[in-house]
């Protein structure tokens, strides 16, 4: 296994540990089980020597209910992902999951053979919980040299009553970073959110070295993943917060597939990292 396979199996193991495992390490094959929408589908995937500088890896896809149609037009979609010395994993375990959403819903039967498996319906939706709007908060600015800080701010993601919500700045210093979170908590739905995420990577261009670091804030593990997200997908310049209100029903992993779901839909949209589909990205009004 080469260094940036390493450091690709390491970003996929931090963002979703429940999901990936190991197949045969000797071989250095993977499986990824993601579930979506009721759905489930199985990437296998194996490293050779050829990743990434020249082909994608080797994978193969297993999913009980999806018709060999619908599987082969997702693996062309996968194939077309792939750029030579570009890790692409990630952007596929997000892509199958964008792919699982789309399809219609599962329907059970009332009898089941034991031969003819069938899918069970997704859960039935929470209501989204009552939360008063979260207006940006306003901009910090040093009387001194007129800073402005700009902040962008995600949509709010709801699950079982707790609510998600990112929120993205470009940095260039720890000040920056501190003068971020200083603005953020002058919200004071946000000050008094149950977590707070905090990951920032920048070039401190006065040394010229790379600054990152990271706060779990209390959610064990979660902070670590978001800076994982930046350190894979190249992010520099950039702090990202994820607010958590913790809704009284525990999510398990699936609050660590939340956290960084709305961190990278927000750092696509603002511009600071590629997108799988639109590159360019749009920016976000504060």
């Amino acid at each position: 296994m080469n260094e940036a396979q390493r450091e690709e199996l390491s970003a996929l193991e931090a963002v979703y540990p429940d999901e990936l495992s190991i197949i045969n390490k000797l071989h250095n094959t993977y499986s990824m089980h993601l579930e979506e929408s009721g759905h489930s589908l199985t990437l296998y995937f194996e490293f050779h020597s050829d990743y990434p500088a020249v082909l994608p890896p080797r994978f193969q896809l297993e999913s009980f209910g999806l018709d060999e149609i619908a599987k082969a037009e997702l693996r062309n979609e996968l194939l077309s992902q792939f750029e030579t010395e570009s890790g692409v994993l990630f952007n596929w375990v997000e892509h199958i999951i964008e792919f699982l959403s789309h399809l219609p819903p599962v329907l059970v039967h009332s009898e089941i053979s034991h031969d003819t498996p069938a899918y069970s319906l997704p859960n039935k939706p929470q209501q989204p919980v009552n939360i008063p709007e979260i207006h940006p908060p306003p901009i910090l600015q040093e009387s001194d040299n007129c800073y402005e800080l700009k902040i962008f701010h995600g949509e709010p993601l709801t699950d079982r009553k707790s609510v998600f919500q990112s929120h993205a700045c470009r940095v260039s210093s720890v000040t920056e970073v501190d003068h971020m979170l200083t603005a953020l908590k002058s919200n004071k739905k946000i000050a008094q959110a149950t977590h707070n995420i905090l990951a920032y990577r920048f070039i401190d261009k006065e040394r010229g070295v790379l600054m990152q670091d990271c706060d779990d804030d209390k959610e064990h593990g979660a902070g670590g993943r978001l800076s994982h997200l930046l350190q894979f997908s190249g992010a520099e310049g950039v702090a990202v917060v994820v607010t958590r209100w913790y809704g009284g029903i525990q999510l398990g992993p699936d609050r660590f597939k939340h956290i960084n779901n709305v961190a990278r839909t927000l750092l696509v949209e603002c511009g600071f990292i590629q997108g799988t589909a639109d590159k360019g990205g749009k920016k976000k009004k504060k």
